[in-house]
């Protein structure tokens, strides 16, 4: 059977891994957040534009 330093190092190596994946799912779901918002700050920005030009087909 492992050692008990064994069996130590491979929990330490386990968290680790734990820890280093949670990081990466972690910025991936930011990432997902920050594009979510950039999508919806373009949506709006696209609406304000299409009724300024609405304003300005008025005035014409």
């Amino acid at each position: 059977p492992p050692s008990y330093h064994e069996r130590r190092s491979r929990q330490v190596t386990q968290a680790a891994t734990i820890a280093r994946l949670e990081a990466e799912l972690k910025a991936e779901r930011d990432k997902c957040v920050e594009r979510r918002r950039y999508r919806e700050q373009a949506v709006t920005t696209q609406g304000q534009l299409m009724e300024q030009a609405k304003q300005i087909a008025k005035l014409t």
